[in-house]
């Protein structure tokens, strides 16, 4: 493995350079991808809030707090 690329680990796309990049576009694909789901759906406005913090919050918020 090179310095510039990264790898998975934990959950956290890393590079011995933190090199950012690599994993802030895979939160951003995480993102679109939940994103796509939810519009294709029906869902109340009451559920958003509930549904947010329950799914997509949870795949995100430990990379980012890693990564930071």
């Amino acid at each position: 493995l090179q310095p510039d690329q990264s790898e998975r680990s934990l959950g956290v796309q890393m590079s011995p350079q933190f090199n950012p990049t690599d994993q802030r576009a895979v939160l951003l694909a995480k993102a679109w991808e939940w994103a796509a789901q939810i519009a294709t759906g029906t869902l109340l406005p009451h559920g958003v809030f509930p549904l947010i913090r329950s799914t997509i919050l949870k795949s995100l918020g430990y990379p980012m707090a890693m990564t930071h």
